[in-house]
């Protein structure tokens, strides 16, 4: 075996191994809360050691402690703030030496240009520019009659002449001449306007309610259930604990409560005590579960591989295909038509 052949394959037990390890590592999370004197929270969520880790705690009476750590870099917690900090005093310090430079730089051009002291006096400077500006202007004709047909166009225009038959000529300012020759263009916009009006776009072949059928098909729903009820049987937590004393100020409600209870998780009514009463609430309790990728992958395949997510899928890309035919198509005729004008 050469060793390109073996280089390429360790190269591929590698990327498979990598694979599996981002497949199969568990993402565990955890809830602790006691609600006894010191009071006390925390939430930890945690994935392959601090690519993604979060962790969130309090204690009666101390700060809110916060630590993400991101890709293996910390992006909210101590070290974090500590390092905003720095380059924050950086900054300002960065700032207030370049504040100073530019006022030291200030006051020296000032003090070279005050008039007597080897300076320039430059006060009337903008008055003589201002004097002899002159104002930018334009030579058109002068027109002495214009006639216009039934419809209101303009059919004839006739400029006035001096005693030798030339055109007179007058000076008008750019803007004013800018703004006649908006006018006069109105006619041709107005053509332009009409010509596009009559040539309509082409109407699509796609039906604006596609989609109708698929959110009318029941087996769709029917997939989405499923993929959402076994999604939620693989991360429901693995290990709940709760113990304490807790009533709700009202004996009807909290009878409901204890045969929900009763009902849902009968095996752990021994470690909690109902007060029907008054309102009460003093225990501790933890969640803990975890989620793995590779089965919420496999769970996904199963979901885009079912019949009914297969002919929306196929629609989608049906849909998309054709507008994007249609679109290159309106840019074609649209170029024909500028090569036309």
């Amino acid at each position: 075996m050469s060793g390109i052949a073996i280089a390429a394959l360790v190269i591929l037990i590698l990327l498979v191994a990598i694979i599996l390890i981002i497949l199969l590592t568990p993402i565990t999370y955890a809830i602790e809360v006691n609600g006894r004197s010191p009071y006390k929270g925390e939430v930890k969520v945690n994935w392959l050691w601090r690519v993604l880790s979060v962790h969130l705690a309090y204690l009666e009476g101390k700060p809110l402690f916060k630590q993400v750590y991101l890709l293996g870099k910390q992006r909210i917690g101590p070290i974090r703030d500590y390092e905003d900090w720095l380059n924050h005093r950086v900054e300002q310090e960065f700032n207030a030496s370049m504040a100073e430079e530019e006022m030291d730089a200030v006051k020296s051009e000032a003090k070279a240009t005050e008039p007597g002291v080897g300076g320039t006096d430059h006060t009337n400077e903008t008055d003589e520019r201002s004097d002899t500006g002159t104002e930018k202007t334009v030579k058109e004709p002068v027109v002495e009659k214009v006639t216009f047909d039934k419809e209101g166009k303009v059919q004839d225009t006739v400029y006035k002449t001096d005693e030798h038959g030339e055109t007179v000529m007058r000076e008008v300012p750019v803007d004013e001449a800018k703004t006649d020759d908006t006018q006069s263009g109105e006619s041709a916009k107005g053509a332009d306007d009409v010509k596009a009006s009559s040539t309509e776009a082409p109407k699509s072949s796609i039906d604006k309610f596609w989609w109708a059928k698929h959110v009318k098909n029941v087996a769709l729903w029917e997939q989405l259930m499923l993929i959402g009820k076994r999604s939620y049987l693989h991360s429901k937590p693995r290990d709940m604990f709760v113990e304490g004393r807790f009533g709700l100020g009202d004996p009807f409600r909290t009878g409901m409560l204890a045969s929900a209870i009763y009902a849902i998780w009968p095996e752990k009514i021994d470690d909690i005590e109902l007060e029907y009463a008054k309102f009460h609430a003093e225990g501790s309790g933890h969640i803990k579960g975890r989620i793995i990728l590779g089965v919420l992958a496999w769970y996904g395949t199963r979901f885009a591989l079912s019949q009914p997510v297969r002919a929306l899928l196929s629609d989608v890309i049906h849909v998309l295909w054709t507008k994007q035919k249609e679109r290159r198509a309106a840019r074609l005729q649209e170029k024909k038509l500028q090569v036309q004008d």
